[in-house]
């Protein structure tokens, strides 16, 4: 409805009511209160006729106005009941994921725990069997040093031995004896050819 209908409507319902006031003063004239009747009905008639398109529409557009208000409105309290019914089920579901969360924890410990104990005696035993082999490569070593220095001070000893009981003529002896026995071996081998 345009401003300019309004203003209309506002000046003739104020002319209606001042009317019977003036009149008052001079006392109840049928003739005179007929014709405000009939100028009332005449002025509602135009305004009802002129004003039939603009209200229509303007009570039109006002009724789907607030038709789509209150169907977004309708649209909004569902979305936000869809929201607050997923919120409460993620709160009631979110106990049941923390114990779950807690659970693969701890399952994801142990079985790292398993791991590394598995891991540490893997080494314990790698470690345990290279001590052994180094104990036997030593304990190998340790007797051939020990049979060199024996061996070393056996011939020691025996050279000690020999140069003292050796003397000159036990040595020309000795040579003499030596180029005997190669002459010996000697005829023998020219006896077998």
């Amino acid at each position: 409805m345009s401003r300019r209908t309004l203003h209309s409507a506002a000046i003739g319902v104020a002319t209606l009511l001042v009317a019977p006031a003036a009149s008052a003063a001079e006392g109840f004239m049928p003739f005179t209160h007929l014709s405000y009747l009939l100028d009332f009905a005449i002025l509602a008639g135009v305004l009802a006729y002129a004003l039939r398109g603009p209200l229509a529409t303007y009570l039109s557009d006002r009724h789907d106005s607030i038709r789509k208000e209150i169907d977004e409105a309708a649209a909004r309290k569902a979305d936000a009941s869809e929201r607050l019914a997923r919120y409460e089920g993620a709160l009631r579901d979110l106990d049941a994921e923390v114990e779950r969360m807690r659970a693969e924890f701890e399952r994801d410990g142990q079985a790292e725990r398993a791991r590394i104990e598995a891991e540490a005696e893997a080494t314990i035993e790698r470690l345990r069997a290279e001590a052994e082999m180094d104990a036997v490569r030593e304990a190998a070593q340790m007797k051939l040093d020990l049979e060199h220095e024996v061996a070393e001070r056996a011939l020691v000893r025996a050279e000690a031995i020999v140069r003292e009981r050796m003397n000159a003529a036990r040595q020309r002896a000795l040579v003499e004896r030596f180029i005997t026995d190669l002459e010996t071996r000697k005829d023998l081998g020219s006896l077998s050819a």
